[in-house]
């Protein structure tokens, strides 16, 4: 295939290409998805004990069995050979929640991480509270911020670039790691400061939870947490999982989606408590004066 690249009413010199997908040609997006369905096709095939997930071009194997914690790599690598592909080994990582096999992986020369960026997302595979990937986000808006404050816009102009663009950008993910009370504080703090409302005695969780609607951060996060079980679990969910949680008879990780959201729930009683909001029984919240 003859491709050229296009600047303006310009065109490149033509050349040809042998594999791959031409990036922005309708058919690519085909293309891949004929590509994912064969490889989970091919390595059921070549192991059907090996479990596999792929998104376009991030491919993904599970496996049970230690015996092939060093295979599955061998082959991810033999299925791209027949494409004429390679793996790139710099992006390549393994993971497990056993030690022996993490010891496996790296004398197979394989990364072995805790936590990772997949898909957008925090990744964490240990009981170690880790939001790396979530609080990173979070300070690439500190140029937003700076552009926010010097703007000027009226200010529910600017209320709505809250809604809009920085806790899209900044929470994209956030029900994927857990976030201490102390980022929330910090985040909260740079948003009434770009708002304006930076004189002495404002109260951020007034401003942005009570006389703003929905401009809070730590409670959009709540927010989409919840729309993420609802979109990903089942209604008995909250019997089996985070009841089982919250009455301290399962014991999980802390990056996971059950220990999230109850964590999620009690920080924000606890909020509305602080801002003189009691919780009462089945749900019933009353204001105290």
């Amino acid at each position: 295939m003859c491709r050229h690249f296009k600047v303006q009413d310009s065109y490149s010199d033509g050349f040809r290409t042998s594999t791959g997908l031409a990036e922005g040609c309708g058919l690519s997006v085909y293309g891949m998805l004929l590509v994912d369905h064969l490889f989970a096709l091919w390595m059921r095939h070549q192991a059907p004990s090996i479990r596999t997930l792929s998104y376009v071009d991030d491919w993904q194997t599970y496996s049970q069995s230690p015996a092939f914690a060093s295979r599955q790599l061998e082959l991810v690598e033999q299925y791209a050979s027949l494409w004429d592909l390679t793996v790139d080994r710099k992006k390549t990582f393994g993971w497990s929640t056993c030690p022996e096999t993490r010891r496996l992986l790296r004398t197979h020369g394989i990364r072995v991480l805790h936590q990772a960026r997949e898909l957008g997302g925090h990744l964490g595979i240990s009981r170690k509270h880790t939001n790396h990937t979530v609080t990173q986000r979070m300070s690439e808006l500190d140029d937003l911020w700076t552009k926010l404050k010097a703007s000027r816009a009226r200010h529910h102009a600017k209320v709505h670039v809250l809604r809009a663009v920085a806790w899209p950008r900044g929470l994209h993910a956030i029900a994927s790691a857990p976030v201490g009370d102390s980022v929330w504080l910090e985040l909260r703090r740079k948003a009434t400061g770009a708002l304006g409302c930076h004189k002495p005695g404002v109260n951020g969780n007034l401003l942005l939870g009570l006389v703003e609607a929905l401009v809070d951060p730590q409670l959009v996060g709540l927010l989409w947490t919840c729309r993420s079980v609802r979109a990903q679990c089942t209604v008995d969910f909250w019997d089996t999982a985070v009841a089982l949680v919250s009455l301290g008879e399962l014991d999980l990780p802390p990056t996971l989606l059950r220990p999230l959201l109850l964590v999620g729930c009690v920080r924000s009683v606890c909020l509305f408590n602080a801002m003189a909001w009691s919780v009462m029984s089945l749900g019933v919240s009353i204001y105290i004066r």
